[in-house]
């Protein structure tokens, strides 16, 4: 619930990762987290 919460009026991209990261972080109770894209080729 407090993703959607947070991320619902969110426009930009980078904001939104920041924020789903920052959520995803806390409910872990991880002292970070990150976003990152995976490329199938293995092409990064």
């Amino acid at each position: 619930m407090e993703l959607g919460d947070r991320l619902r009026d969110l426009t930009e991209v980078a904001e939104v990762t920041r924020v789903a990261a920052e959520v995803a972080g806390t409910a872990l109770n991880a002292s970070r987290a990150g976003f990152g894209r995976l490329d199938a080729t293995g092409n990064t």
